[in-house]
């Protein structure tokens, strides 16, 4: 009974980290965004304290007195398996979290399911699934374009591969960038690309310009692991401003 308990305890903290503050009004049911997507939710709801990242960074995580937990671990400190009735449970508040109440902030809108119908489980559901989907990427160590991939593409690439630019593709999204990996791969291991700053000529960069060994490595790695998407992540990576 103690280990059951202790086990729920613990699931509870990696949620949250012990994020909650007493004085902070519960939410009243205008609150509740219209999406219905996990993403959307976790933006709106989540990522204040355990950052867009859901690496437990967020804004408020430095006013906090435990720093909020990193939700993309949750299973790896569950034994490599997603609690996902437990984690609906906390998020609906059903299952209280020991010390806190129902779940910090949000909880209190998640609770209303029965006035938001079937859309509150639906809810529910999505963002619980999408902590889940959090963790595969990361538990598995895979190099993924969402979470790898597109912060170099938009650091090093994206001020050219872009539409209206001199580059013949875009890569600014998953969609656009998939069917190029080969292409990338080669071009990024012979160091033909990016092109030296201010050259006419694609020449090779050198003295250090240019992808780094570990970039040159992630994005190699993403192709030979058969270019995976991953998760989407919020805010995304912007590319530099075009030349006017």
């Amino acid at each position: 009974m103690l280990g059951r308990t202790l086990g729920a305890l613990g699931i509870a903290v990696t949620i949250v980290g012990l994020a909650w503050s007493t004085q902070r009004a519960s939410p009243s049911k205008e609150r509740l965004i219209a999406s219905i997507q996990g993403p959307a939710l976790y933006k709106a709801y989540c990522a204040v304290c355990h950052g867009p990242q859901a690496k437990g960074d967020g804004p408020m995580a430095a006013t906090l007195k435990v720093r909020p937990a990193d939700l993309t671990r949750i299973s790896a400190r569950h034994g490599g398996a997603f609690p996902l009735m437990q984690i609906e449970q906390i998020i609906s508040g059903e299952e209280e979290l020991r010390g806190h109440g129902p779940m910090p902030a949000w909880g209190p809108v998640f609770s209303q399911v029965d006035q938001d119908q079937d859309l509150g489980r639906v809810r529910i559901d999505n963002l619980a699934r999408y902590l889940r989907d959090l963790q595969s990427d990361a538990a598995e160590g895979r190099v993924t374009f969402q979470r790898d991939v597109l912060p170099i593409l938009a650091k090093q690439c994206q001020y050219c591969h872009r539409p209206g630019q001199v580059a013949p593709m875009s890569l600014l999204t998953y969609q656009t960038t998939r069917s190029w990996a080969a292409q990338i791969k080669a071009m990024v291991t012979a160091k033909k690309m990016p092109p030296s700053v201010g050259s006419h000529h694609y020449t090779v960069l050198t003295r250090g310009e240019g992808l780094t060994q570990a970039e040159i490595t992630t994005l190699v790695r993403w192709v030979d692991e058969g270019v995976p998407e991953g998760t989407a992540r919020d805010p995304k990576p912007t590319p530099p401003p075009s030349e006017k």
